[in-house]
């Protein structure tokens, strides 16, 4: 959830708004740290410019598959098509914010025509049934999701450790030394998202943790596979969601490009957490964490990777099944070391 840190040294004063649970770093109180991640540079997103570029997520229509003991219908698993710079590559089109609100605004209108947003868990529950059981399910669906924007919507001057451009150069991360610049890995990148745009089942690149910051708009709902459970999550994507993919494309677990549900996953032996992350929460993956999600409506989210030492035995995990399947590691084994 949102703001707060770990307990400090020194002595610090308390007042009845400032308890002792409240005290992080340097006497700094939880709620003034709250207001220090809460104050963005936001507003200073260009709302009827066009500048942010879209990919387009294509979905097939997908069809009942019968899984698990009981033989219940799920719809398939799916792979996305995806056009990374909508319409071309050499000639993409920009965005504007307006324009995503918009388009949002209509696809919800269209999907969940009698959507009631007074009742936030019960339109969360709407929102997912529709992503699991409604889209595409009489027909081919589209999704645009600008993903991957260069920049952060925190205030650079802002030094709370909670502000993810600050992250990377922080005590104790192992980042912090990296001599130049990976976006989204030591610096953070923006996701602008619309309804039902995903972010498909991955680990992080070299199994880094993440962290995700949700600005503004609607929820996102994320699913997580704990690293102890990874093997058995790839043996299902393998042999029971898209096994003829596979044998047609060895490396597509690593393509960002699949979804599953986690009904279909549980029908396998694979039962995911769930988490809904609302504006002013973050999200925290952990190593070798197999993770998917998607957004409830408009959404603006924000995220980079963190490296601690408790990270390094999975670093060179990683890079070792990269060099043994032919992949380039973000850290391969000489830096973990």
């Amino acid at each position: 959830g949102g703001g707060g840190g770990g307990g400090g040294g020194g002595e610090s004063t308390t007042s009845d708004e400032d308890t002792h649970e409240d005290r992080v770093r340097g006497g700094r109180s939880a709620a003034a740290e709250r207001q220090a991640i809460l104050d963005t540079q936001l507003e200073s997103l260009p709302t009827s410019a066009p500048a942010l570029k879209a990919r387009l997520q294509s979905v097939r229509r997908r069809r009942p598959v019968a899984v698990g003991p009981g033989g219940e219908e799920l719809l398939a698993p799916f792979n996305l098509h995806i056009t990374p710079s909508y319409p071309h590559a050499w000639c993409p089109r920009l965005f504007s914010v307006d324009e995503l609100v918009a388009m949002d605004a209509a696809l919800s209108a269209e999907a969940l025509p009698d959507r009631d947003r007074s009742d936030a868990e019960a339109d969360a529950c709407a929102v997912e049934r529709y992503v699991w059981s409604g889209l595409a399910s009489r027909g081919d669906a589209a999704l645009l999701y600008a993903s991957d924007v260069d920049g952060t919507a925190f205030r650079v001057d802002n030094t709370s450790l909670w502000n993810l451009h600050n992250l990377s150069g922080a005590e104790g991360s192992l980042l912090r030394d990296c001599p130049y610049s990976m976006g989204g890995v030591n610096d953070p990148m923006l996701y602008v998202g619309t309804l039902a745009s995903m972010f498909c089942w991955h680990t992080e690149d070299s199994y880094l943790f993440s962290v995700s910051y949700l600005h503004a708009g609607a929820p996102k709902t994320w699913y997580g596979v704990p690293a102890g459970q990874a093997p058995a999550f790839e043996r299902t994507f393998r042999e029971e969601a898209f096994a003829a993919k596979v044998a047609l494309d060895p490396h597509l677990l690593y393509k960002k490009s699949c979804m599953v549900s986690p009904a279909f996953l549980a029908a396998h032996g694979v039962v995911p957490c769930r988490a809904l992350q609302r504006p002013g929460q973050f999200v925290i993956t952990l190593p070798q964490a197999y993770h998917a999600g998607f957004s409830h409506g408009f959404t603006v989210a924000e995220a980079v990777n963190v490296a601690t030492v408790d990270w390094v035995p999975y670093a060179l995990a990683a890079a070792d099944r990269c060099e043994a399947e032919g992949r380039q590691p973000v850290a391969d084994r000489c830096e973990a070391e």
